[in-house]
């Protein structure tokens, strides 16, 4: 009956005049705006401040925050003030860090405290002496509110935070952990909510603090205010929702097939009740467990996390090794509550690009035939192999329901078209653009791997609101520093006694290796120096012709270790090499920098002066790690020589506190939860056929656009 009935009314609108479907859409439009707006401002909003009341009545003193309680869900250690007790305590003054005016540098100091709202901390004193331990800090605050209508949020953090309302994932504040001082002293975008008078609420600002060597504390400031548009009269307010079902038939015909752009004017409605529900996941990528490729296992490992929490998570994915499509898999598996469906695709391999499309074209068939019986889930999840299997991804949720996630491990074409594999602007090239920005435009939620990434995607259109950013975590229950471990290696591979430079995980034309084969080359007449080259790739077997070409003995070939050889295999290393080619900043990721930092061993990184690696660089002392050039081959034989005549340094008792925030205890939490989130957003009982307009006025910040 609903369908008839709609059907009925979108003839009746067809049939109306051009002008009066102008006038309806702009006044539906009108409506959008209004409706945001407050009816009735919920009482004493000012209240729920951080801080509020009591910056002025402070005078030094540290006191509790009756409305906030924080507590410690992660941590690498106890935290120098002690284990929150539960009383959020406010900074009390300006006088002093991280609250000091007038320094040198003040753009790096928190934005100081105002009547308006001030800053709270975990503990009382604030922890300001010593180093505030790395971890995950929930700062907490329930309400319920007096008044219905519309409040708007804003956020300070140190460092970067996630907020969350009833359970919900609404926004997150300085993504980039390497750069930062942006969330100490400018406030995030606002958020607006609408609120029902007699509900609670409860809102979570999860802040994830990043430890340092020197006094470094940890804090959250939050400000709630009146959104910025008001109706003059409730009147006005009135005729526009009696009239929304013609502007709801006017905004259709007005926006055409753009109407999903109406996103970009919704509020967030939050759950009346907070509750939780198992939701069920679809994760697509061509690497799965037991696959070795980075993305196998990090989605593996995220796939666990959320069967162990109870959802339903099934995978679809490639029956065939990703290196070695000789090894296949079983087709069906059940692993730790995962279902894993693996479907068939060719094998002709990497050594010519035509094959390398016949596998990812394959896959994709395969991929798409089984979708076509698969019944539909809460949230689809997509990676990026292969390229573009996000689009995949988008079309199902377009045709079936549900909500997509697009995990960027990737950005293509663009990578692709960087590393000339396509031509710019050539028919392919344009077409598989097309494909991403649809599957960038459909998607909810966006994960980015650093900044760079980020920046790159926003340049294509997308709203900012919409992307975070979270690094591939370090496999922390895989990799630590190995002494056994490095000395078995070692000597089934002939290393004992040698200076062990090693480059391990993927050989791409992304990580051009040339510079450090000529630096091997360049060395080749030390025979203290081996240089390991490690894993896989379409530019592996280069590296083997280089050293039979030029005669070398000091370089050595061994495909990806398993997972459980993995600490074995880094921890033989002296020197681990990190290598991004110029073109390639934001559009791939290198994730092995995670382990290297969490092995605490020294790096040496070949590529552009500006990345991401360059960000954590700027946290390291500078006797483990060194940078040059792609070209500069001198540079890279100095930085190795430099490396041989230091001190042999194992810091596995001593990891530098900077791998924690890179920690799968750290990210694959955060991670979950966002997810988690984009399961939870959409209203029950909301349909794509019969409540278009219905479900994009719901839709959820910051999945606008």
């Amino acid at each position: 009956m609903h369908n008839f009935v709609q059907a009925g009314y979108t003839n009746f609108v067809k049939k109306l005049p051009f002008g009066v479907k102008v006038i309806s859409g702009l006044a539906s439009l009108l409506a959008c705006f209004v409706a945001q707006a407050s009816i009735v401002n919920p009482a004493d909003i000012s209240s729920l401040n951080t801080g509020a009341g009591l910056y002025s009545q402070n005078n030094g003193a540290v006191l509790a925050d009756p409305n906030w309680t924080v507590s410690l869900l992660h941590s690498s250690g106890t935290p120098p003030g002690g284990i929150p007790t539960g009383a959020a305590y406010l900074v009390p003054n300006n006088l002093g860090w991280p609250l000091q005016a007038g320094l040198t540098l003040p753009s790096i100091w928190w934005l100081q405290n105002d009547p308006t709202s001030s800053w709270l901390t975990y503990a009382s004193p604030t922890p300001v002496g010593g180093d505030t331990t790395g971890g995950l800090y929930q700062y907490q605050m329930t309400f319920t509110a007096g008044k219905s209508g519309e409040i708007t949020v804003r956020w300070l953090s140190d460092n970067y935070s996630w907020l969350f309302l009833n359970g919900q994932f609404v926004g997150s504040k300085s993504e980039n952990a390497l750069a930062p001082y942006g969330p100490y002293n400018a406030w995030n975008s606002p958020i607006n909510f609408i609120l029902t008078a007699g509900t609670t609420y409860t809102f979570d600002l999860d802040v994830y603090n990043i430890q340092q060597s020197f006094f470094n504390p940890t804090g959250a400031r939050v400000e709630f205010t009146d959104p910025p548009l008001v109706p003059e009269t409730s009147t006005m307010l009135a005729a526009a929702l009696l009239l929304l079902p013609l502007m709801a038939g006017g905004m259709r015909v007005f926006l055409g097939d753009h109407g999903k752009d109406i996103g970009t004017f919704s509020t967030f409605k939050p759950p009346l009740d907070g509750s939780k529900r198992a939701i069920s996941f679809l994760l697509l990528n061509q690497t799965f467990y037991p696959d070795v490729v980075s993305s196998g296992q990090h989605l593996a490992e995220l796939a666990s996390s959320l069967a162990a929490r109870g959802h339903d998570v099934t995978v679809i994915t490639s029956c065939r090794a990703y290196d070695d499509p000789g090894k296949v898999f079983p087709r069906r598996e059940s692993w730790r509550g995962v279902q894993i469906h693996r479907v068939p695709s060719t094998h002709f391999g990497k050594g010519a690009k035509w094959r390398r499309i016949a596998d990812f074209a394959s896959f994709i068939v395969s991929c798409s035939l089984r979708l076509l019986v698969a019944p539909r889930h809460d949230v689809v999840i997509a990676l990026t192999s292969p390229p573009l299997i996000s689009f995949i991804g988008a079309c199902l949720t377009r045709i079936k329901g549900g909500r997509f996630c697009y995990w960027v491990m990737d950005f293509n074409p663009d990578e692709a078209i960087a590393a000339g594999w396509l031509k710019a602007g050539s028919l392919p090239a344009r077409v598989l653009d097309r494909m991403s920005q649809f599957s960038l435009r459909r998607a909810d939620s966006i994960i980015a791997l650093d900044r760079f990434m980020r920046d790159r995607i926003v340049a294509k259109g997308v709203i900012a609101d919409k992307i975070t950013v979270i690094p591939p975590w370090s496999h922390d229950t895989e990799v630590c520093f190995n002494l056994d471990g490095r000395a078995r290696f070692r000597e089934t591979h002939g290393l004992e006694g040698k200076f062990v430079v090693m480059y391990s995980g993927n050989h791409s034309p992304c990580h051009p290796l040339d510079t450090v084969l000529e630096a091997a080359r360049g060395l080749s007449g030390n025979s203290e120096i081996v240089f390991a080259f490690v894993g896989g790739g379409s530019q592996f077997p280069g590296v083997r012709q280089f050293a039979l070409d030029h005669g070398l003995t000091n370089i050595i070939s061994l495909p990806y270790q398993p997972l459980s050889q993995l600490s074995a295999s880094l921890s033989a290393a002296d020197l681990h090499l990190v290598v991004m080619g110029n073109p390639f900043v934001g559009l791939v990721h290198p994730c092995k920098i995670y382990n290297i930092l969490r092995l605490g061993l020294p790096f040496l990184y070949i590529g552009p002066s500006l990345s991401h690696i360059t960000e954590i660089m700027r946290d390291c002392d500078d006797l483990i790690c060194g940078q040059a050039a792609h070209g500069d081959v001198q540079g890279v034989i100095n930085n190795i020589l430099r490396a041989k005549e230091a001190a042999p340094r194992f810091l596995s008792e001593l990891a530098p506190a900077r791998a924690r925030r890179f920690s799968e205890e750290a990210l694959l939490p955060c991670f979950t939860r966002l997810v988690e989130s984009v399961g939870q957003a959409k209203p029950a009982g909301l349909t794509v056929e019969g409540l278009a307009l219905e479900e994009q006025m719901n839709r959820r910040l910051p999945a606008n656009g």
